[in-house]
């Protein structure tokens, strides 16, 4: 209708919205049929967009995960809308190593929505690709194209063969005794397997090699191998398919270990070695009994004593087996010879029989049996002395042998200066007996080191005992005086209002160490004499035993 000046109309019209983006344009007076001041300003346009959909594939499943050859399987495609539009009845395909090979509709899907469809498949042993695809023809228009796609592979279908378990008879064996291994092989895949290699080691060695039959597909076989058993803890460790002949769907779980701890071992000691008589002449036959005990877990077989006098072998001889627990008793007989002697007896010599430990198979006596000295004490007095001291050591020396001790050296050392050597008698079995020496204290701390029989004339049953450290403090006094020119102000007070003066502290300083002079040194003189008189002596007794054995 015709509009008055300031007056306005309103019109509307319909259209059916398509997908994607629009233009809507509005035209007034587009002919001219009216006569205006400005022509420019009669139309305005506005864009508009539909609500547009995004479909994607959320998941492929299928099932069995792990199908055997020709098994069907359900594949499920899962599709979701994550546009803002609804989409109509799209379709989705199914395709396989490129291949469409079937293809569905879904319902409407609003935004948001999820739906679902499956397609099957007969399981072929290869590797396959398959892939879902929603929308194939592009037939709906989406805010992104490019993500309607996604594919799963398909692992081939094989056999994957695993130790369940690796056991042995007996479980507790000897040494030398055969033990049969049982091997547990499954094949976890989905079809059958062909005959392959299973390799095993014992220990560090490459003990051999069994062929395994054929798998059936989800079974088990068991293979056994034997062992000879030689004694300790083994690993064993059985690695099937070790040629890799067979393609496996894994190849990472072919092998196992296991400790073998079953193994009984024997241990043979010397229990004892005695003789007879206990106190014999020279030139007596004196008859030595050995016993011999099995403390090993496993029998020990027949094997070899051996009898060594000063180590020159005697004899020998063969025992008869040992359960463990049990000894065996044997003798030999040696003539007496004049001095000391070392009584040897080694068993398992030939090294026959395997032993949980090898170095306890040896026993040693000394013929006459030795005493043993050792330094039982040592005294000072005074106990805390200062330097310039008279110090009196006193020691205390110990027969702790069954045999008495000829006279002997006490040798003395003073931060390993050497001061001298004391002379003590004979001592019995189970004796004590003292010296006692003088020395002049020198500050500081100091060691004493006191070493009976220190010329080694004695012999003993053990020669390692012999020494005796004594650690001590000396200590010097210093007076510390106060400073000349100490101010008077500092000077103390006695109360009385007189100064005083200041008192002198005593402090103990540790000096260098020293040896005392005077008496000690007469002391001294008399170690060394004393010293060269066992040198002397112990010449004449090696040339004794020389001239005899000449």
């Amino acid at each position: 209708d015709s509009l008055e000046a300031g007056d306005s109309f309103s019109t509307e019209f319909t259209w059916t919205a398509g997908q994607g983006f629009h233009q809507i344009q509005m035209i007034i007076n587009e002919d001219k049929a009216i006569r205006e001041t400005d022509y420019t300003n009669n139309e305005k346009s506005v864009t508009i967009s539909t609500l547009t959909p995004d479909l994607i594939i959320q998941t492929i499943t299928w099932s069995p995960t792990d199908p055997y050859d020709g098994a069907n399987v359900t594949f499920l495609a899962t599709i979701m809308n994550q546009g803002e539009g609804k989409a109509v009845n799209p379709l989705v395909a199914f395709h396989m190593d490129g291949t469409r090979l079937d293809s569905k509709s879904l319902g409407t899907l609003a935004s948001g929505d999820t739906g679902s469809t499956t397609f099957i498949w007969a399981a072929q042993k290869n590797p396959h690709i398959v892939e879902i695809i929603v929308d194939p023809g592009n037939s709906i228009i989406e805010s992104n194209e490019n993500n309607n796609r996604k594919t799963a592979d398909l692992p081939a279908i094989s056999p994957d063969l695993i130790i369940e378990s690796i056991t042995w008879e007996p479980e507790e064996s000897s040494v030398g005794e055969t033990v049969t291994f049982s091997v547990t092989i499954t094949n976890q895949g989905r079809i059958n397997t062909s005959s392959s290699t299973l390799s095993y080691y014992v220990g560090s060695q490459d003990s051999g090699t069994k062929r395994t039959p054929l798998i059936e597909a989800d079974a088990s076989v068991v293979t056994t191998f034997t062992w000879t058993a030689d004694g300790g803890s083994k690993l064993v460790r059985v690695v099937l398919d070790s040629t890799n002949q067979i393609a496996e769907g894994d190849e990472s779980n072919n092998e196992m270990t296991v400790t073998f701890s079953g193994t009984k071992i024997p241990d043979l000691i010397i229990q004892s070695l005695t003789w007879s008589p206990e106190n014999p002449s020279v030139g007596e036959t004196m008859t030595f009994s050995v016993s011999i005990k099995n403390v090993g877990t496993g029998p020990a077989g027949s094997t070899q004593v051996t009898y060594y006098i000063d180590d020159i072998q005697l004899a020998s001889s063969s025992i008869n087996p040992i359960a463990p627990a049990s000894s065996q008793n044997i003798t030999f007989t040696w003539t007496v010879q004049e001095g000391s002697h070392t009584i040897r007896v080694n068993a398992n010599t030939n090294l026959l029989i395997v032993e949980s430990n090898e170095e306890n198979n040896e026993k040693t006596v000394i013929y006459p049996i030795p005493p043993d000295l050792v330094i039982k004490d040592i005294t000072l007095s005074p106990r805390e002395p200062g330097e310039g001291d008279n110090v009196t050591f006193t020691v205390t020396v110990w027969n702790q042998g069954v045999k008495p001790a000829e006279s002997f050296f006490i040798g003395y050392y003073i931060d390993d200066n050497y001061l001298g050597i004391s002379t003590a008698e004979a001592l019995g079995p189970g004796a004590t007996d003292t010296s006692s020496f003088v020395w002049v204290a020198t500050g500081g701390r100091h060691t004493l080191s006191a070493i009976v029989d220190i010329h080694d004339i004695i012999l003993e049953t053990d020669e390692d005992n012999n020494r005796l450290l004594k650690l001590f403090s000396v200590f010097e006094l210093a007076a510390t005086l106060s400073s000349p020119d100490s101010s008077p102000s500092t000077t103390p007070d006695n109360g009385e209002g007189q100064a005083t003066a200041p008192s002198r502290p005593v402090s103990r300083i540790p000096p260098n160490a020293g040896i005392g002079d005077g008496e000690s040194k007469n002391s001294m003189l008399l170690y060394y004499m004393l010293g060269l008189g066992g040198i002397i002596l112990i010449g004449v007794i090696f040339f004794e035993v020389w001239r005899r054995q000449e």
